[in-house]
């Protein structure tokens, strides 16, 4: 009933392709697509060859998710206390009770049901995801395959951001890399913080990504010979764009 693209297909056929895989036999479906900002040129071009018109929806924010599922917590204690047959729990609380405020023994309770607070993935998500500028640029035009003929637009005509390097790798889509196999290397091969990670461009046989120039030694020397997907990787230092 539902298909996810993590990624926007390049070719519009082959989104028209994967999301005919929804609403078969006369059912209705969903398809829910990821885009990043600056993939938006590719959403229109979709939207353009297939005339239709997609509808756009925001990405839920950490505080969004951190909230649902406080709600959905609490729901599932109404829920059971509406169930009842809370007979011999209720006797170890009135017990209980006598020493501790209700709200501490709820919390308690909580928090040895859960294990962590509902929140506690806040910073750790935070901090796994890197800081990639995904800005609409005048100029910046992106293209996911090294193949001639295909350009989609997107990549940076001047090169990398002031005060960042940019690396070569010698891993793509075809060795089924995703940018956050890339970060993920960077910052447990090299302990740089995901955020601090730039611009990352993905194709078919390589990839490149942007680190802080005061880093970008220390990156090379962590990744070599390291691997991602199963690949081992030279990285290098990019060549300057002409």
């Amino acid at each position: 009933s539902h298909v996810i693209n993590y990624d926007i297909p390049l070719d519009p056929e082959i989104y028209v392709h994967r999301i005919g895989r929804t609403g078969r036999a006369g059912r209705a479906g969903c398809a829910i697509t990821l885009v990043k900002p600056r993939e938006r040129g590719l959403l229109r071009t979709i939207e353009r060859v297939t005339g239709a018109q997609l509808q756009r929806l925001r990405l839920p924010t950490i505080a969004d998710v951190i909230a649902r599922r406080r709600e959905a917590f609490k729901e599932t204690l109404r829920e059971t206390i509406e169930q009842g047959g809370l007979e011999a729990y209720t006797i170890l609380a009135e017990d209980l009770a006598e020493e501790f405020s209700p709200t501490d023994l709820a919390a308690a309770a909580f928090k040895l049901l859960l294990g962590e607070p509902l929140d506690a993935a806040d910073d750790a998500l935070a901090a796994a995801e890197p800081d990639v500028d995904f800005r609409d640029r005048p100029g910046r035009r992106r293209d996911g395959r090294d193949r001639p003929g295909r350009d989609f637009g997107g990549r940076r005509e001047f090169g990398p951001e002031r005060g960042m390097a940019r690396l070569f790798l010698d891993v793509g889509r075809e060795d089924g890399v995703r940018p956050a196999d890339i970060v993920g290397a960077i910052a447990n091969e090299a302990g740089i913080p995901g955020r601090a990670i730039g611009a990352i461009e993905l194709f078919d046989r390589f990839s490149f990504v942007e680190v802080p120039e005061t880093q970008a030694n220390k990156v090379l020397r962590a990744l070599k010979n390291t691997t991602i997907r199963g690949r081992r990787i030279a990285p290098t230092f990019a060549r300057p764009r002409r």
